[in-house]
Formats: C-alpha cells, sequence, structure tokens
C-alpha cells in the first residue's frame, strides 16, 4: 500500500505542478495581451509595431523624421543623395568628404538643371557661414548621412 500511496502522490504533485504551469503561462499571456496589446498591422512596419508596444506616441508618423524644410526656422534637413528646391537651386548632399568636409551637388534651375556644381565644403567654415549661387547658408549639424543647415537670406553685394 505504501508503493501505490507514494505512487499516486507522484503523480498528484506532477498533474498539479502542470496545471499551474499551464494556468501560470496563461494569466502571464493574458496580462501580456491586456497591457500591450499588438497594434494594427496593415500600414505598420516591423519596427514601428514593436516599439508601439512599449512607448505611448501621440503622433506616431512623424517621430523621429524632420520635415525636410521648417518654413519656421528656415531649416533644411537632407538625408545622402536627397534633393531640395529652394530658391531657384537645387541642393543635393552627397555625404562627407573624410570628417572636415561634406560635399554637395548644387544645380541653378534657371541657367541648366541639368548640370550639377560639386562643392567640398569645409564644415568649421561652414558653421559660421557658407555662399551657394549667391545665397547665404549657416552649417547646423554634418553628418555621414545627414545634412542640416539654415537657409539666411540672398547674398547682397555693395
Amino acid at each position: 500500500m505504501d508503493d501505490q500511496t507514494s505512487s499516486s502522490k507522484k503523480w498528484w504533485h506532477l498533474l498539479l505542478f502542470i496545471g499551474g504551469t499551464v494556468l501560470s503561462v496563461g494569466l502571464l499571456l493574458y496580462l501580456a495581451e491586456l497591457y500591450f496589446p499588438s497594434p494594427s498591422t496593415a500600414n505598420t512596419t516591423r519596427e514601428d509595431m514593436m516599439m508601439r508596444r512599449y512607448f505611448n506616441v501621440r503622433n506616431w508618423t512623424t517621430l523621429g523624421y524632420r520635415p525636410l524644410y521648417d518654413p519656421e526656422t528656415r531649416t533644411i534637413t537632407l538625408n545622402r543623395d536627397q534633393s531640395y528646391e529652394i530658391d531657384g537651386l537645387r541642393i543635393t548632399y552627397q555625404g562627407l568628404d573624410g570628417k572636415k568636409r561634406f560635399k554637395l551637388d548644387l544645380r541653378v534651375l534657371a541657367f541648366d538643371p541639368e548640370t550639377p556644381f560639386r562643392y567640398q565644403i569645409p564644415i568649421a567654415e561652414a558653421q559660421k557661414q557658407f555662399r551657394l549661387a549667391g545665397r547665404r547658408f549657416k552649417l547646423i549639424s554634418a553628418g555621414r548621412n545627414r545634412l542640416e543647415f539654415k537657409h539666411l537670406f540672398a547674398y547682397v553685394s555693395k
């Protein structure tokens, strides 16, 4: 009788352990879904879905994305090989030349929109001010894949 009693106790403990594990995992999955609901996947990338689970952002579509041109601050933000047209110029950021200069392609649309004028501008000087085709700009930041600069006013020679 002792063997049957200890054997049934072992089975009872094993079933209790398995049942408790299943209930615990089920409860954890329920709470995870309750507090971290999965977003709609229709128009959402996988990275955004993962971030949305843990962060609440009011305007998710603009998080981390600066406008190409901000009219209030007159700031232009260009990614590498991205262009922007301002005051008859098309400016294309081409990246850094080492760590001392950044490269731009400039097309004067009124003159010849197909031919780029290539500039290599020292970063130290551009942080004060630089000119492109009679327009003044001031560098805010230059990185390997992104350039941010401010459009000042047109250069007037006296």
